[in-house]
């Protein structure tokens, strides 16, 4: 492949063939008078370039990313014995050992020099291959050079950066490493004091309508995308963070597979994550992994992915969404959601997690709030479904539902805490429904519903019934019944609706007789 390269800053030809990343390519030949005047503009150019390369690389400490790497490694040969693909683009990662600084090696180095100007250059020559002020435009310079059928690790040195432009990429893999440090974090004018991991590569995105990060082929091949450490905000201008309403942070198409997304921070776009089928015969996003990934102040929805198979959000916080309906929407396939952490919009709009068309789904140790106009959770349409260890608020707002489940097959609600101003569960058409310490407060009474309760009620002597108020969420399916004294005669239960039953005996007692019950709804 023919490439004409050119020198940052003299815009002349190198004159020379040469080799980058295992792509070769020529340059155009020029006089010996302009060639011998180009070498010695080009000698002064090469001066100041070699500088700034060295300084920024005698300023960058290693970064190890091996435990991680490992990490990775291992979950997916847990999923599949034929991962050899997804390591294709890759192997040199698998060897990264900690005391290798990862700069040397990845395929490609992103960096601002102290000129304020934004370089890419050959992870293995050290070559300047691409400079500018916009990251996008670098960015996209630097992955037109990667084959179709190849694949890079472009790594990202710490430092803020300006995007104007987005970055189509559709390769068979594609790595962009940033970094983190547990340390605090000053963005968008507002100081967050608490100390976490935040990713020290830092991208201002200047422009509503683009999608930043744009992943995945048009066709059938298959994609592999790891993306760690970096923290993006929209900002038209200066360091003030500025609300878009149609930009997207990282875009999925298609066959997305084996891919990590981890250590990011996302505000203010339009959506965070978005992953879509644009064809259907062979577009599904699978075996994708969102780990430590913050989404805050969407306009829409922070993460919107239809899917296929196993989707896991891990750590995963999303909230404070302007408009829209869910600030989470998965979609066709099987989800894993496990320690998240959602809020619902800021204005009048705005619900938590919505499940639909999922084989099979898992929400467990995560908590969703402030939901407004739409249910904290929603599942519908769906095969088998758990919820377990979730706590529910929408206590103080006015979300119709607090869950609103609606033709799954199986479902399973356990261990699950709810705070609701209105109705606690609207459910129908569901086929198994099974709850297990299941509790919901009604924020305007502060009475308590459960899927399981017991207590006692007293019959009075000469009395042959007694009606009990149970307090579940809906009517028992299961009663027993334990009379804590000697009956006079036979004990049974009638009349069970979704508020109460009564307990009966066919012989009046001589004196009050005290009797245990138990109620559960499946």
């Amino acid at each position: 492949m023919g490439i004409t390269q050119e020198t940052p800053g003299n815009g002349q030809d190198r004159g020379e063939p040469r080799s980058l990343s295992g792509v070769n390519y020529t340059v155009k030949s020029v006089p010996v008078i302009v060639t011998v005047i180009a070498i010695a503009v080009l000698v002064v150019v090469l001066i100041g370039l070699v500088g700034a390369v060295n300084r920024e690389t005698n300023n960058a400490s290693p970064i190890d990313y091996l435990s991680y790497i490992n990490d990775l490694h291992a979950k997916y040969n847990a999923l599949s014995s034929n991962l050899s693909m997804f390591y294709e683009f890759s192997d040199s990662i698998l060897s990264w050992d900690t005391s290798i600084n990862t700069t040397e090696e990845a395929s490609f180095i992103v960096f601002k020099g102290d000129d304020g100007i934004i370089y890419a250059k050959d992870g293995k020559t050290g070559e300047i291959i691409a400079s500018g002020n916009d990251l996008g435009a670098v960015l996209q310079s630097v992955v037109d050079l990667i084959p179709d059928y190849g694949s890079a690790v472009i790594f990202i040195k710490p430092g803020q950066y300006e995007m104007y432009t987005g970055v189509r990429a559709a390769k068979a893999g594609l790595a962009i490493i940033g970094g983190w440090v547990w340390d605090t974090l000053e963005s968008g004018e507002q100081i967050d004091t608490t100390k976490r991991y935040y990713p020290t590569v830092e991208i201002l995105l200047r422009r509503d309508n683009v999608k930043y990060f744009d992943f995945g082929f048009d066709d059938n091949r298959a994609m592999r995308v790891v993306m760690i450490g970096i923290a993006a905000y929209a900002s038209s201008s200066g360091q003030a963070g500025t609300q878009h309403q149609n930009s997207t942070f990282i875009y999925l198409r298609n066959r997305v597979r084996q891919s990590l997304f981890r250590q990011l921070f996302i505000r203010y776009v339009g959506y965070g994550i978005k992953a879509e089928r644009l064809v259907w015969d062979y577009g599904e996003l699978r075996d994708v992994y969102f780990e430590h990934v913050t989404v805050e102040t969407p306009y829409y929805r922070a993460i919107d992915i239809v899917g296929e198979y196993n989707i896991r959000l891990t750590d995963v916080y999303a909230g404070w969404n302007k408009a829209g309906d869910y600030i989470v929407s998965l979609d066709y396939g099987s989800f894993w959601v496990t320690r998240f952490w959602g809020l619902g919009g800021t204005m009048s709009t705005g619900g938590g997690i919505r499940i639909s068309r999922a084989g099979f789904a898992v929400i467990r140790d995560s908590w969703i709030q402030s939901c407004k106009s739409k249910p904290c959770l929603t599942i519908t349409a769906s095969q088998i479904v758990t919820v377990d260890s979730v706590v529910l608020n929408s206590d103080k707002q006015n979300a119709a539902q607090l869950l609103y489940l609606t033709s799954t097959t199986n479902l399973e609600l356990r261990n699950v805490l709810g705070y609701y101003k209105n109705t606690a569960i609207y459910k129908e058409n569901l086929g198994t429904f099974i709850t297990k310490n299941v509790r919901l407060i009604d924020a305007n009474t502060n009475i308590e519903y459960r899927s399981e309760k017991g207590g006692t009620a007293t019959i009075p002597a000469g009395q042959t019934r007694i009606t009990v108020t149970h307090g579940l969420l809906g009517a028992p399916s299961k009663v027993l019944i334990t009379p804590l004294g000697k009956p006079d005669g036979k004990l049974w239960v009638e009349n069970i609706t979704p508020t109460s039953f009564d307990i009966v005996t066919d012989t009046a007692p001589s004196s009050d007789l005290l009797v245990s019950w138990y109620a559960e709804l499946q």
